[in-house]
């Protein structure tokens, strides 16, 4: 039905082939020996050249949930065509959530190659909502077998995705979401994150107050006001975690310079976590 690429039999083959792998009580033997010959068919259609043949058979590959699925994901994120990378990244989501729901059929050493698949998979890809579909997979892969490692990686990628923005439009968004992973992470940690997690959410927390103070004028309020608090937020976390400056001391109320539009007060304190983070424990050039 999907080999033949028209929208109706694409559509019925998407729907009807997962089928026996959404059932609650899927047995891990069951996923596995059928996951096994399906996989072996859909392999070929995951390079069909029609996108909407390729997009359809990598969704019903994350259905499967499996570790022969999960490597056609993965190498559809390779895919030059940006549809099928997205289905690629949504179809790790599905992969993800599959095994969340019933007993999974990929192990610790699947999640940890499909998490390192992600990591350079953001690092590379341009399309920022591409991007946040790989990064949903990356939050769903916490509760999949050794994911544990999963939020401290997300939040690395992310971050490392930030420090490679340099002047591009989307330079606030992708900074804004790197300093809130890096919030979580270091708030679920309890104060004991590693320091070089510590020195990363205090680092992209910086760069989020120098994207804010650069775009005060053209950037959308709200949204500016909302990240100068992550950033305020995530700084102190970070710097409590490595018996740093007091940060809310400097009474820095980065988020009342935007609301206000003060640009010189903005400035200002910005210049003053500049010198912090020069300081130590950061020691930042």
């Amino acid at each position: 039905m999907i080999a033949t690429g028209t929208p109706a039999s694409v559509r019925d083959g998407r729907e009807a082939l997962p089928t026996p792998f959404e059932a609650d009580k899927v047995t891990v033997p069951f996923r596995v020996a059928a996951g096994r010959q399906l996989v072996e068919a859909l392999k070929p259609l995951t390079s069909s050249s029609n996108a909407l043949v390729a997009v359809n058979t990598l969704r019903i590959a994350g259905e499967v949930a499996t570790t022969n699925s999960m490597a056609l994901l993965i190498d559809g994120l390779k895919d030059p065509r940006p549809p099928v990378r997205m289905g690629a990244a949504y179809a790790l989501t599905r992969l993800f959530a599959q095994a969340r729901r019933s007993a999974p059929a990929i192990s610790a050493r699947d999640t940890a190659s499909a998490l390192k698949a992600l990591e350079t998979f953001i690092a590379a890809e341009r399309d920022s909502r591409i991007i946040d579909t790989a990064i949903s997979a990356m939050v769903l892969a916490a509760k999949a077998p050794g994911g544990a490692a999963a939020p401290d990686r997300r939040a690395r990628a992310i971050v490392e995705k930030a420090r490679g923005k340099g002047a591009e439009a989307d330079t606030l968004t992708i900074t804004s979401r790197a300093v809130r992973e890096m919030r979580d992470v270091l708030i679920g940690s309890d104060g004991k994150a590693p320091p070089g997690t510590a020195r990363a959410a205090a680092e992209v927390a910086g760069q989020l107050i120098e994207a804010i103070r650069a775009q005060l004028t053209t950037a959308d309020k709200e949204a500016l006001i909302t990240a100068a608090g992550s950033a305020e937020t995530t700084l102190t976390i970070a710097s409590t975690t490595l018996a740093g400056p007091d940060i809310a001391a400097m009474q820095l109320a980065l988020a009342n310079k935007v609301k206000a539009a003060d640009q010189d007060g903005l400035d200002k304190q910005a210049e003053r976590v500049l010198a912090v983070l020069k300081s130590e424990p950061f020691n930042f050039k």
